[in-house]
């Protein structure tokens, strides 16, 4: 009877310890849920020569495993590298599969990409120059000097390939504003004959020293700029404004030589047979052992048409239709023309041309009437006319 009960104890006691055991991988499993995670991770190479660079397209993957969350958080904290074995690749560029070592529980799921592109070249070293450029301006009074560096040479270290396109070692400084001479360590950038940036390479050193000289240059002075203007426009036209661009302009000349400089000419600028306004390009007379900010100025011509004023006096005034049988008397005569117009076209007019008349027709014996002298002048459609006075008085009579 007793040993009956002691075995229903022991199955009723591992009945529990099942059912605890069940309970317990279930709150684990709820703790610690199967998930899926993807990893970016660092492509490395291995099993390759000492005398030999490589170059790996792309230099990280993403990575999709699946595990335990508390696993995966492992994993991702590790960091595991993505493998490429180069074992028996050839020189040259060459398609490599990855291998990436996971700890048990997880599950590679996938590897994007699968492969990776390999460049297996010779590693070479050699010297190229330095190359300072000079960015900004210094200031005015001075000029700036030619750019040197310590060392002037420095070593490309990297696949051949790619260390045969360097063709010097590019750094830049800026002398803007600079009043002395200018020193300081720039970085130095491995460039191409077309100046392009050479990457995958190493500089040794990556900074050098370099000094920028400066000179003071000689004194200033600013002076007006004058053009001088030769020929003749075509008749009947004038030039009437030239403007120049810029019309100050700052010189620089030993003290000697400056003080006698008030203003600076350009060479002549011909007008002759211009009927209408121009622009053009005049270079300065500068003289020697001097020296100027531009050498060449814009010139604006102004050319208009030349407007002058002739005056005919004492033109007789005829008169037009009088009655049969009657005299008349004028009160004045004799009338001013003005003529106002192109100075070609006046000077073509000759007295004996200009006429003045009024018209009587009509008129009975009588007066004084008050009548309108209208001229007669060649090429009146072209010229402004005034008759002075205006009007004459006109008496009529009996014979």
């Amino acid at each position: 009877m007793t040993g009956k009960v002691t075995t229903n104890d022991i199955v009723a006691k591992v009945a529990a310890v099942i059912l605890a055991l069940i309970v317990w991988v279930q709150v684990f499993n709820d703790k610690n849920p199967l998930e899926k995670r993807v990893l970016s991770l660092d492509v490395e190479p291995k099993n390759y020569g000492d005398k030999l660079v490589v170059g790996l397209n792309p230099q990280k993957v993403n990575v999709t495993i699946e595990g335990r969350a508390r696993t995966l958080a492992e994993v991702e904290k590790e960091k595991p590298k993505a493998i490429a074995d180069l074992t028996g690749v050839e020189p040259g560029e060459s398609a490599v599969s990855l291998t990436i070592s996971l700890p048990r529980g997880v599950k590679l799921l996938e590897i994007n990409p699968k492969k990776v592109t390999v460049t297996l070249d010779v590693s070479h070293t050699r010297k190229v120059p330095v190359i300072v450029e000079v960015q900004g301006d210094p200031n005015e009074d001075y000029t700036k000097g030619v750019p040197y560096s310590i060392p002037q040479q420095v070593e490309v270290k990297g696949p051949r390939t790619l260390v045969d396109k360097v063709q010097s070692a590019v750094g830049v400084v800026d002398v803007t504003g600079a009043v002395k001479e200018v020193t300081g360590v720039i970085s130095v950038v491995p460039k191409d004959a077309m100046g392009n940036e050479v990457k995958g390479v190493d500089v040794d050193p990556k900074e050098v020293k370099v000094t920028v000289p400066m000179t003071a240059l000689p004194p200033a002075k600013t002076v007006r700029v004058h053009v001088p203007v030769v020929g003749t426009p075509k008749s009947g036209f004038k030039v009437v404004g030239v403007t120049v661009n810029p019309e100050i302009v700052k010189l620089r000349a030993d003290p000697s030589i400056i003080g006698s400089i008030n203003s600076l000419s350009t060479k002549s600028v011909d007008v002759s047979g211009k009927d209408a306004s121009f622009d053009t390009v005049a270079v300065l007379d500068v003289p020697r052992g001097v020296s100027v900010q531009t050498y060449q100025v814009t010139v604006r011509v102004e050319i208009a048409e030349d407007i002058i004023e002739r005056t005919f006096k004492d033109v007789i005034v005829q008169l037009l239709n009088p009655a049969p049988g009657l005299a008349w008397q004028l009160d004045p005569p004799v009338v001013d023309i003005v003529l106002t117009g192109r100075s070609d076209i006046l000077s073509r007019i000759k007295a004996a041309e200009i006429e003045a008349y009024i018209d009587a027709d009509g008129r009975p014996e009588g007066g004084p009437y008050e009548l309108i002298v209208v001229p007669k002048v060649p090429d009146s459609e072209n010229i402004r006319i005034d008759v002075r006075p205006a009007r004459v008085k006109l008496t009529l009579t009996k014979r």
